[in-house]
């Protein structure tokens, strides 16, 4: 099984981050999309409305997963057997724009 950890503190979620989570779930046979919790940055928005959003943004889909994690994402990632945005999000960003959107590679740097 392809996991994939999309992690932030999504303060709050926005159309981007959905494009992104959308586009990649071809990819993936889930996608874990995990708020951070840092007790040194100040939110905007409760943890518990931040989860909410998510779940309802991505309710008519079953692949994508909702969690929140404290501490290190490598070790999040670990936990739950999945690749982290560093090598999962930037290969699913990387194929949208060669296979999707070739219009988009020559404005992309």
């Amino acid at each position: 099984m392809k996991k994939a950890v999309f992690s932030g503190s999504f303060d709050p979620i926005t159309k981007g981050h959905e494009d992104i989570i959308l586009r990649a779930l071809p990819l993936f046979d889930e996608i874990i999309v995990a708020i951070g919790v840092n007790i040194m940055k100040k939110n905007a928005f409760s943890l518990e409305q931040r989860l909410q959003w998510i779940k309802d943004t991505f309710a008519d889909y079953p692949k994508v997963k909702v969690a929140h994690y404290e501490g290190l994402t490598v070790d999040f990632c670990k936990e739950n057997d999945a690749m982290s945005n560093s090598s999962s999000v930037v290969y699913a960003e990387a194929w949208i724009l060669n296979t999707k959107a070739p219009s988009l590679k020559q404005t992309k740097k």
